[in-house]
């Protein structure tokens, strides 16, 4: 679970009890760069603290930024979704 995700699962009681309350999630135009038109695709993710001359030959800075940007997204539409009402 990501720290994010984590932060927002232990506010959600606190949120709800408090209206109006708000979960600000920032992304940018670089949700574009992810794949198309999948959009995001796990198995090309970078293994945290893998070194540089061990990353396979497909990977791609710009796009994996991409992706995280586009899950930025869909986790906030998801998480709206949820909250309704």
């Amino acid at each position: 679970m990501t720290i994010p995700l984590l932060v927002v699962k232990l506010l959600t009681r606190s949120l709800k009890a408090d209206p109006p309350s708000r979960v600000v999630s920032v992304t940018s135009v670089s949700n574009g760069e992810a794949y198309h038109p999948e959009g995001i695709r796990p198995e090309t993710w970078k293994v945290v603290g893998a070194e540089e001359e061990n990353l396979p030959p497909w990977y791609e800075d710009g796009t994996s930024y991409g992706q995280s940007k586009l899950a930025n997204i869909l986790f906030a539409k998801e998480y709206a979704r949820k909250m309704q009402g």
